[in-house]
């Protein structure tokens, strides 16, 4: 017998969240969703109300296969682009809409970002009604800054659909945002919107949102403008932030990038501060009601003010039904209400199923409520520091073996040294959390704010740095390539597989480990053995900048301009994590010439022409070259490309389009995205690559 069976809303938000899947990636029987629901009913009416053998198995399995599909159905209710009035579904003649601001305003370096939630579209004369989101992203000027939660706004212009990654192994934004239901974006220049009132469409969101802001200007007030702030306000408020590059890196290199995302473990911090101040009350027949009631309002306003993300929304669910149980006088289950919360969710909001705060939260919780007691119960210290260096040790080796998987298939990566630096990292962000809180409370006070100030950018800084020493250790990031999705599903049978062994002392999961083992094993050999048989050249899709990559078994050299290589963020978004998530990890960066130049990678050629040069066309009847690479600077292409006979021509990005359409054998970097070459020692080749 399963683990899960005792518990029967752990079953249910399995075969919820298992439909939510089928739907999101298959479009599972999207279409008669509605009819399978109704026979499936009608099966459970029919098994309940006649007598056969085996009754409780038959509606059973009845049950789980409604709950099934009503997770694939409500996915698909959710799914706004699917509706018939999804703004989308307008003809091309629309060239405005009329929307309102759905979301905070992100700041970024160079523009600001929001979400806009579409009202109705003008079309044919007229405004007519419909629905969706757009991603807006706006320039900072003195309109864009003023813009707040609850502006309705007209945009001219229409949305464009939000495009695949154009790099291979780049990650997937355009899918990231569909989960958001956001398949539009659009840059909004400032003569392109008309404000037209405030009135949003949540007082409640706009409250929170206030809140916010207030909180994070008295922060940033005393703190400064410093990454010291940007984390604080991270961890303290959840508010999303442009992170240094190098900071974040060292984060996820110690294996402590989960405090920087408010989530269960702050949630459970408070609940901890309203029970050190007012547990007494709980002694008293009446005051138990006000406490319980105070714990209530604290934990949901605390996840509303840091804008409930995935884990934050768990935890407050989970500990409302917590509380409630005890408040009710019944004992509760935790993997029974871990159940109900993961349901509870889903049902209302399916796509948090993808999120991987969603994922990683819920993992956490499971594997620290099973794996934490039993590690507890191997050694019983004397000491309170010993006890309580073992009490930390324990929930990160807990959450560690449920979490790991996901995290090497979402990072590749694995942090060697994360129960060193859990052991101050939990107890810091406990301190610089409710420092916080007192910093907000006794803001009013100057001197007090000042004070907590300065001892709150003390406490963060020294944790920024702390997280630098432990990426300085030796082997401090155990770098892996890509995994698969199966991959990933064979690790969490391998250790439901050894759950059961230990639980159960049964030989047959003993084999079905080894099994999974051997799986797991071989896919990992064959993938290696791939990774240092690859010898390719990668030409990058990265606007008005240049960047190749000469890649060979598990080392890489970047060539790239420099005005790519001084925007680190964009480096690393487009080329270095790709790199490392495909098994690259020996990478050096190179900075190319400003002239013209010639790249050769086993017996292929690459000439590419930076310069307006008049004498070029006589050096191309001299040289033998393969691939000819033009920047955006190189003028009257048809004469450069006519010159020569090239198994193609690469256009880093084209002023004159009517000229680039009349070549032939011609592949649009900008266009087309980026170009890889699979390169054999005797220079045959082929592109994988398809337009």
């Amino acid at each position: 017998m399963l683990p899960i069976a005792p518990y029967p809303f752990l079953r249910l938000a399995l075969f919820l969240a298992s439909g939510i899947a089928a739907f999101v990636h298959f479009r599972f029987c999207a279409d008669f969703l509605e009819w399978i629901l109704l026979v499936l009913s009608a099966m459970w009416v029919f098994i309940f109300l006649i007598h056969i053998r085996q009754k409780e198995i038959g509606l059973g399995i009845c049950a789980f296969l409604i709950c099934f599909f009503c997770g694939a159905l409500v996915c698909k209710l959710n799914t706004e682009i699917l509706d018939s009035v999804h703004f989308s579904n307008f003809n091309d003649s629309s060239k405005a809409y009329l929307a309102v601001v759905d979301d905070e305003l992100i700041e970024k370096p160079k523009s600001l970002s929001t979400q806009l939630q579409v009202k109705a579209v003008f079309q044919n004369g007229k405004w007519v009604a419909a629905k969706g989101k757009v991603l807006a992203y706006f320039s900072v000027n003195n309109v864009s800054s003023t813009l707040k939660y609850g502006d309705w706004l007209v945009v001219k212009g229409a949305p464009f659909a939000t495009e695949p990654p154009k790099n291979p192994g780049q990650f997937d934004y355009s899918r990231f945002l569909t989960f958001k239901n956001m398949y539009h974006q659009q840059y909004i220049k400032e003569d392109q919107i008309a404000w037209l009132k405030n009135e949003p469409q949540s007082k409640i969101w706009e409250l929170a949102f206030r809140a916010r802001h207030a909180l994070s200007i008295q922060l940033q007030s005393a703190m400064g403008k410093g990454q010291e702030f940007v984390v604080a306000s991270m961890l303290i408020l959840g508010i999303r932030q442009s992170l240094d590059i190098d900071l974040f890196n060292a984060y996820s290199g110690a294996g402590a990038i989960h405090v920087l995302a408010v989530s269960g473990m702050h949630v459970g911090l408070v609940f901890a501060l309203i029970q050190l101040l007012l547990g007494r009350m709980i002694r008293n027949r009446i005051s138990i009601h006000i406490f319980y009631s105070i714990s209530l309002i604290a934990i949901w306003s605390f996840g509303l003010i840091t804008a409930f993300s995935p884990s934050v929304l768990r935890a407050v669910v989970m500990y409302s039904v917590i509380i409630i149980a005890k408040w009710s006088g019944r004992k509760g289950n935790l993997f029974n209400t871990l159940g109900f919360t993961a349901f509870a969710i889903l049902f209302v909001s399916p796509y948090s199923l993808m999120s991987v705060g969603f994922q990683m939260s819920f993992m956490a919780v499971l594997g620290i409520a099973y794996f934490q007691p039993r590690l507890l119960q191997l050694w019983a210290p004397k000491t309170w520091i010993a006890r309580s260096v073992w009490e930390i040790t324990c929930i990160s080796v807990a959450a560690q073996i449920t979490t790991a998987p996901l995290a090497l298939l979402y990072f590749k990566q694995f942090p060697t040294y994360f129960l060193l630096s859990n052991l101050w990292v939990i107890p810091a962000s406990t301190i610089i959390l409710y420092l916080g809180i007192v910093f907000f409370v006794s803001s009013f006070w100057v001197v007090i704010k000042v004070a907590l100030g300065f001892v709150l950018k003390l406490f963060v800084s020294w944790l920024n740095k702390s997280m630098f020493l432990v990426l300085l250790l030796p082997k401090s990031v155990y770098r892996m390539a890509y995994f698969d999705d199966w991959e990933i599903a064979v690790l969490y049978l391998l250790l439901l597989s050894l759950v059961l062994l230990f639980k159960l002392k049964n030989k047959r999961y003993l084999i079905g480990a080894i099994l999974l083992s051997v799986t797991f094993s071989c896919a990992r050999i064959l993938k290696t053995k791939k990774i240092n048989e690859r010898n390719s050249v990668i030409i990058y899709s990265t606007g008005q900048s240049f960047c190749f990559a000469m890649i060979e078994g598990e080392s890489a050299i970047v060539y790239a301009s420099n005005h790519f290589l001084e925007n680190k963020s964009a480096l690393e978004f487009n080329v270095m994590n790709p790199l490392k998530s495909a098994g690259v990890f020996d990478i050096q960066v190179k900075k190319i010439p400003v002239s013209n130049f010639i790249l050769q990678r086993s017996k292929v050629r690459f000439l590419v022409l930076q310069q307006k040069n008049n004498g070029i066309k006589q050096e191309l009847n001299v040289l033998k070259v393969d691939y000819l690479i033009l920047s955006s600077s190189c003028t009257n292409l048809v004469d450069l490309t006519s010159t020569h006979s090239y198994k193609s021509v690469i256009l880093q990005s084209v002023k004159d389009r009517k000229q680039a359409a009349s070549l032939t054998n011609v592949w649009n970097l900008q266009t087309d995205g980026a170009i890889e070459l699979h390169l054999s020692p005797d220079g045959k080749y082929y592109t994988r690559s398809e337009r």
